[in-house]
């Protein structure tokens, strides 16, 4: 986590989260030394997928986020204002693909991040992507 609204500076935090699935608000600081409303933070974890497929990535934002799957951006909207969503498609192979998030709040309002997945031939309806398919 960081203290500016761009990623950049020092790093104030860091902790391990089971998945990604916030809604940050007055209170409810989303680390020991962030504020609620002007921080960013960039999230990085291992995806396993257990049958090779389509997949479908929905990433939900206030304000701005990037979703990273293997390396490439495949969902960008740095630049939104309130509550937005993206969606991508993906054909991934069974295995291990890693996922990162950079996510930034530049005040007003609550803070949210989400990012769920969904996968019809694999059975998967559209769901947070669980804990036991996202190592840290």
């Amino acid at each position: 986590y960081f203290t500016t609204t761009n990623l950049a500076g020092d790093v104030v935090a860091t902790k391990v989260v089971p998945n990604i699935d916030f809604a940050w608000s007055d209170g409810n600081q989303p680390a020991d030394g962030v504020a609620w409303n002007r921080f960013s933070a960039r999230f990085s974890g291992t995806l396993i997928i257990e049958n090779e497929g389509d997949y479908t990535f929905i990433i939900t934002s206030d304000d701005g986020s990037r979703l990273y799957i293997d390396g490439t951006n495949v969902a960008d909207q740095w630049e939104s204002y309130g509550v937005n969503s993206k969606s991508t498609f993906r054909k991934l192979t069974a295995g291990e693909h890693t996922i990162r998030i950079e996510y930034r709040n530049i005040g007003g309002g609550t803070a949210k991040l989400k990012l769920e997945y969904w996968a019809s031939a694999q059975n998967i309806s559209r769901q947070v992507i669980p804990s036991r398919r996202f190592r840290p």
